[in-house]
This record gives structure tokens, sequence and C-alpha cells, in this order.
């Protein structure tokens, strides 16, 4: 039990699972796709907008004349010149103008660089197809702006240095030309005129470079497209994902509960827990916690099979066969009283003795809860044997029933007693078999019974006994040395349903309290 199930095992318990627990997992799978479903109302769709910019290239930007020296710089370039758009600093001018926050912008837009081109393809999504179009023709504006502001900035810079250089040249010219007119002149002093002119005219050349240099930025050369809408596939998908999920989560759940739930579930094989299986009584007979009627079939033929089993083995049967249930909570009367019926049928008088220590057992569901009784043979003051109350079942080849008797609650100490063993002794002298309807085999009631019994026939019922309550019951029994023939596995029942119903008297007509007969006077043969 501790290991893993075997494969017809787990089919076996992947099936109860789901049939146990199938309003569960059909109740999880609802909710599930219900907050699925409650969560696409949330969502709406979305509407892109694309703008193209073809950008020149610049001095200050990434894409600058000296980056076209090679493809890979030009490469390189163009991913940076993409990384600019969707930046902070250009979120930051779009949220300027637009008056929306910086950080919903950055989440809208996206840029990219089509393969082989100078261009910067920027995207905008919304929920509204105007805003997408108006921030797509904002970025890429703004973007260009960007660009341009830089290329001015360093042009502007570089003009404003060149500039401080020829000042500064053009006083060192006035200088050295002051120093070459005079008479007593260096002999290097109209050198050093030519050498400051010359840098002069350097200078002065840079600045008029630098004031001609092309600080156009690019263009749009695609405005921002009107939105195109891109239907949300959540709000399709979401319900579904949601719906499977919590049926898996369902499914998860009941196997889990399955594989920790020790009771016996749909029991298929010829042995539980290696304990021999007898019948198994269908659930789906309508009469599967009642003693079963001619008519009854399903139920009668399961009985058939435990009467085969036990008529096997007569030297482990013995005579006297206890019927107890292997918990407080199973009722053993109905399957004693169809097992000793399908005895008599086969030509055996059979006793069916209430040996339940209460007054609720098969006796009582035949109006014989005030008859003399088991109980009432015990002790000193019991009546003699031959005076107990009988009542005939199933016609002329039926059972005979002793009821609980009178004085079970006093009586409850004595079946361990010497006049359990005397009183069993004259039941088998009249009879071929003697059927006891115990209490459970763990408690003190059930366990005098086994005990004074030759074999053991144990009652599971699916669904309420565990293995180890089966295991207790085996343990027990070879504990009062009581041979355990096997189990009879019933369906669960509503003690409600736990009766007996179409019994019939030695005359064969229904009657719920049939006229009594002694042991004595009753006819056997």
């Amino acid at each position: 039990m501790d290991g893993l199930p075997h494969t017809d095992e787990r089919t076996d318990l992947v099936r109860d699972a789901l049939r146990r627990h199938a309003i569960v997992i059909l109740v999880l799978g609802v909710v599930f796709g219900a907050l699925g479903f409650a969560l696409t109302q949330r969502s709406h769709d979305v509407y892109t907008s694309e703008a193209k910019v073809l950008i020149r290239p610049t001095v200050g930007n990434p894409l600058s004349p000296d980056a076209t020296s090679s493809s890979q710089r030009v490469t390189v370039a163009m991913v940076t010149e993409a990384a600019l758009v969707d930046s902070p600093v250009i979120a930051d001018r779009v949220a300027e103008a637009t008056g929306e926050s910086a950080a919903d912008a950055l989440r809208s837009v996206s840029a990219d660089v089509p393969a082989n081109t100078q261009l910067v393809a920027i995207t905008v999504r919304s929920e509204d197809p105007a805003t997408a179009q108006a921030e797509a023709q904002r970025f890429a504006e703004e973007y260009l702006a960007y660009r341009e502001e830089q290329s001015t900035s360093v042009t502007t810079t570089e003009i404003d240095n060149l500039k401080k250089q020829e000042e500064s040249v053009q006083k060192s010219l006035a200088a050295a030309g002051k120093a070459a007119a005079v008479t007593d002149a260096q002999p290097d002093a109209n050198a050093q005129v030519q050498l400051y002119a010359g840098r002069l005219a350097t200078i002065q050349n840079s600045i008029a470079t630098a004031q001609a240099t092309d600080i156009r930025p690019g263009s749009v050369v695609l405005p921002a497209t009107s939105g195109s809408v891109q239907r949300n596939l959540m709000r399709l998908a979401l319900p579904v994902l949601a719906l499977v999920i919590g049926l898996a989560l369902g499914v998860a759940w009941a196997l889990l509960r399955s594989r920790r739930d020790d009771r016996v579930r749909a029991v298929t094989g010829h042995t539980l827990d290696t304990v021999p299986v007898l019948a198994t009584v269908p659930a789906t007979a309508p009469g599967a916690r009642e003693v079963a009627g001619e008519d009854d079939a399903a139920v009668a033929e399961s009985y058939r099979l435990a009467r085969a089993a036990l008529l096997a083995e007569p030297q482990r049967r013995g005579r006297v066969v206890a019927v107890a249930g292997c918990t407080p909570q199973t009722s053993a009367g109905d399957v004693a009283a169809n097992l000793a019926l399908s005895l008599a049928r086969a030509g055996y008088s059979v006793v069916l003795v209430d040996a339940s220590g209460s007054q609720d057992g098969v006796g009582a569901e035949l109006g014989m809860r005030s008859a003399v009784g088991f109980a009432d043979l015990l002790g000193h003051a019991a009546p003699d044997a031959d005076d107990i109350e009988v009542t005939r079942l199933g016609g002329v080849s039926g059972v005979d029933v002793v009821a609980a008797g009178r004085n079970v609650d006093r009586a409850r100490d004595l079946y361990y007693s010497e006049s359990m063993g005397a009183v069993i002794a004259s039941l088998v002298r009249r009879y071929d078999l003697v059927v006891l309807a115990a209490a459970s085999v763990p408690s003190a009631e059930g366990s005098g019974v086994v005990l004074a019994a030759d074999s053991l026939v144990a009652v599971v019922e699916e669904g309420r006994t565990s293995h180890r309550d089966l295991q207790v019951t085996a343990e027990r029994a070879a504990e009062l040395r009581s041979t355990l023939l096997g189990v009879v596995v019933v369906p669960s029942a509503a003690p409600a349903r736990r009766r007996i119903r179409g019994l019939r008297t030695s005359d064969g007509a229904v009657a719920p309290q049939p006229d009594a007969t002694t042991v004595g006077s009753a006819d056997h043969t």
C-alpha cells in the first residue's frame, strides 16, 4: 500500500477519483473559466500606428559622417539610433508635448531598423487609434528634433572654439608683423609672420567648413499611419486557458485526495490486501444492501459466488461462520442474511443468529425486537435453548432467524462465557450451518463472537472501510485463532438503506412480523 500502484490500480485510482470528485472538478473549472472571462472584460483591442524616419549622418549623433566608413559601424550606429527613440530622453520630450507621463509613453513605443536601411521604424500602441497615431508622429518629430539639437550643439561649440583660436592667432600675427617691420628685425621675423598667416588661414577655413556643415537630422518619410486594430488574442484564449487550468487543478486535487485516501475503492480483483474476495455486491443493484429476493438477480448471484467459496473449503469453514464488519460503521446484518439464504437454497439447514449485541439488528428488521433470543440464553437466568423463538425466512427452503433477545445490554459481558459455547453447540446439533451476524471484529462483542465461531467472513464497505481496517481485522482474527475465509465487499449505503425487505415466512407471504416457532419444534428436514 505504501508503494506506487500498478497500472491497473492507477487506472482504477484515476477513474475513481474522477467519478467521486467530478462535481468539485467541474466547479473548479467553471470558477476559473469565469475568472478568466472576467479578466478579459478588462482588456481592450489594441491599435497600432507606425511612422518611418530616414536619418542623415550628422555630427553629434550615433550615425555621424565618421560612422559611415564601414558597414559594421553603420549597423552599430543604426541600432543605437533606434534605441534612442524609446529612451527616457525622447519620452520626456513627448510627455511634455502630450501631457501624459513619460512612463506611459515608454510603455507604448518601440523602434527597430529595417534590414539594410537607414530607416528607423517607430511603432506606438494604444487602446485609442487617434492617440496611437498622434503619439507615433510625435515620437518621430521629437526624435528628429533631438538629433538636430545634438548636431547644432556640437557644431556651435566647434565654431566657438575655432573663433577663439582665430582671435588668438590674429593677435600673434599682428605682433609678428610689428616685429618684422623694425630695422633691426630678427632674421626669422618674416618666417614667423608667414607661419601665423598660414595658421590663420587654416582656422578660417575650418570655421567656414563648420558653418557650412549640414545639420539636418533627416525626415519623416512615412507619417504616422492611422491606428490599425490588433485583436487581443488573450480575450479569446484566457477563458479557455483558465477553464483548462481549473479542470487540471481539480483533477490533480482529486488524484491527490484519492491517493492519500486509504479507504477501499472499486474492488475488481480476487484478493484485497492478500485476503480472498468471496463476493463483490454491485453498487448498481437496486437491492445491494437489502436481503435479495428471488428476482434480485445481481445480488443473489454475488452471494452464490460467496456460497461456492465457502462450500469449497468445509475444513477451514467449519459449521459456525461469523459475519462481521471491519468497522463499527459497517453493518453485517444484510450480508449475513443473504449468505444464510444462499446456503439454505443449496439444501443446507441454516440458522441465522443476531449476535450483534444490539436490538437494531436482523431480528429488529423482522419485528422480533421483543422476542426471546440469543442474549436471553446467555447466563444463569436465561431460559432453556428449546424455548428460543425463531422465524423462517425464504419459504420452505429458507433460513431460521434468532433475534438478538431482550436482555442485550446485560448479556454483553457473557460473550466470552461458557454459556456462549453451549448455546452455539445446541444450535449446531439442530442445523447444518450456524451463521452469526456479529458486531464489528475490533469491538468486544464482535471479538467474542469471532472467538466462538469456526471461521470469519469480514464485511468491507466501499468508501468507508480502509485498508488499515482490513489489516486490523485480519490481525484480530489471527489473535482469536479464527480462520478468515475472506471478505464480502458491499457498496456504501446510508443507514436507512440497510434494511431487510421482501423476506418471506414459511407460507411464502411477505410479512414484517411473521409468526414465530421454537427451535425444538421447527422442521429442518
